[in-house]
């Protein structure tokens, strides 16, 4: 083994390398910057993959963190939270079967139907018309049904179309009573719109007054 010494000129020693058989050793003291540097340069890859996008897309750390906070606890919507795990839960894993509540109210909601179009075609009586613009000899009326919804025959028409679709579990009806609907709703505009030009303030202040246009207390 052959060592070699190099003194500097201000005649402090410096680090030797030893050669052993014509190994090189690297000295203790370039060793450890070595190893610092690549720890260094570890970290800086680790840094640089962790802020890359795809590796916390949805900030799961931070997420954590904000739920972890008990100080906003109940404060930030958590019963709406767990009520909508629930209610995913009950879709995927129903605990029981409705079939006999729903065609109980879709019977009910066919018969409201019915009944609604007979009351409005007995309030409307001898002004019944089944086109948009008024009779000539036409009257605003504002009792009975009229009371609670401006178009009650309407309304019951779209009740019976919806409660036939579910009782008989069609798709089908279902969409054509959607499709009733919309035809309905433009008629609708069309028909106020003759009204309000014919009735003038006395119909501006109806609608104020009867809000809902198809369904009590709803629509």
């Amino acid at each position: 083994m052959v060592a070699h010494r190099h003194v500097s000129s201000s005649g402090e020693a410096e680090t030797a390398k030893v050669s052993v058989d014509d190994t090189v050793v690297v000295p203790v003291e370039a060793a450890a910057a070595v190893t610092i540097s690549d720890s260094a340069a570890a970290a800086a890859d680790a840094a640089e993959v962790s802020s890359h996008p795809l590796t916390d897309m949805f900030g799961a750390q931070e997420l954590l963190t904000e739920l972890q906070d008990q100080d906003q606890f109940g404060k930030r919507g958590e019963a709406w939270t767990f009520a909508q795990v629930a209610a995913i839960v009950l879709v995927l894993l129903p605990p029981f079967q409705l079939v006999g509540l729903v065609d109980i109210l879709a019977t009910l909601l066919i018969t409201s139907g019915v009944v609604f179009m007979l009351y409005g075609i007995m309030s409307l009586g001898r002004f019944i018309s089944p086109l948009a613009a008024p009779r000539k000899s036409h009257e605003l009326i504002t009792t009975g049904m009229y009371n609670y919804v401006r178009h009650p025959m309407y309304g019951g028409l779209l009740m019976a179309a919806f409660g036939l679709a579910v009782i008989t579990r069609s798709e089908t009806r279902l969409a054509m009573a959607a499709l009733l609907w919309v035809v309905l709703e433009k008629k609708v505009t069309i028909e106020e719109r003759m009204l309000l030009e014919r009735y003038g303030q006395v119909y501006q202040d109806f609608k104020a007054k009867v809000t809902k246009k198809f369904f009590p207390f709803v629509y």
